[in-house]
């Protein structure tokens, strides 16, 4: 049986984040002018609750992100377990982590 490399990211950045899920958190970030540099993605645990954004806003996100990972073969091999380049995968992981990180919804005002 052949043994797989274990890909570990570059961690270079002040967050500890490996270079593509910066690239993800900064653009998540400038949609709702955040400042990802100030950002404690470690230390506070709820900073996905700092801001919100509308509903369009988080689908063109997830659009975004759903092209960044097909288009980009080392983001598919950092972020996905299985990094396999179809739209269905990347759509599942962008969906996934806009459940699990996606900034609040905005309150909508009638």
């Amino acid at each position: 049986m052949k043994k797989t490399k274990e890909r570990k990211p570059n961690m270079s950045n002040k967050h500890g984040h490996g270079e593509h899920l910066e690239v993800i958190l900064r653009e998540m970030c400038s949609r709702v002018k955040a400042d990802y540099e100030t950002m404690e993605f470690k230390k506070d645990t709820t900073w996905y609750n700092k801001y919100s954004w509308s509903q369009e806003e988080q689908h063109g996100f997830g659009e975004w992100m759903i092209n960044y990972l097909y288009n980009n073969t080392s983001a598919r091999k950092e972020i996905m377990h299985w990094p396999k380049k179809t739209f269905k995968a990347c759509r599942k992981v962008s969906d996934w982590f806009l459940f699990q990180h996606g900034w609040s919804y905005k309150k909508e005002t009638s």
